[in-house]
């Protein structure tokens, strides 16, 4: 595909992204996707694509479902070996060619999976759980007493000397 510098656009059902959908809080929807071949003036094979659609995950606050704009833009290099890898021009992410052809799907994972949030959370008006509580909660734990510290004694006889 890389010699003919073919590109296509598709669909992908995020049913069948299964480890992506263990990130999310439902699997109804479509990805877009738009792959472009080609073959730079290295020799080195690419595939540039663009990703994108609407993902629902789990707010890390209040643990309901939000929305989630999936928008992610990427360049792959071709490798070989991953010794290879480190020969890759910057502005290309390695990918590790096994055998003569590239399964696609597992690594058009690996890039949703790197354009998801690590902990996703709704903008504070949207949010349902009371920040407000959580303010105050957390400026009490800070108004409490601390401890002594246990090596102030060592500091105290190191001074001595």
């Amino acid at each position: 595909m890389a010699k003919a510098a073919s590109e296509f656009q598709t669909s992908l059902s995020l049913a069948d992204l299964t480890r992506v959908a263990e990130l999310l809080t439902h699997t109804q929807g479509v990805l877009t996707l738009q792959l472009s071949f080609a073959i730079d003036p290295q020799g080195i094979r690419t595939i540039s694509g663009h990703i994108q659609g609407e993902v629902e995950v789990l707010c890390q606050r209040c643990l309901q479902p939000m929305p989630w704009t999936l928008d992610s833009e990427f360049t792959w290099g071709i490798v070989h070996q991953d010794a290879d890898a480190a020969n890759l021009p910057r502005a290309y992410e390695p990918v590790v060619l096994e055998g003569e052809e590239l399964e696609l799907l597992p690594v058009l994972e690996d890039e949703v999976i790197l354009s998801l949030p690590q902990a996703p959370y709704h903008k504070a008006g949207d949010c349902k759980l009371d920040l407000s509580q959580v303010h105050v909660e957390e400026t009490a734990s800070k108004a409490a007493p601390s401890k002594e510290n246990p090596f102030s004694v060592l500091k105290k006889l190191k001074q001595k000397h």
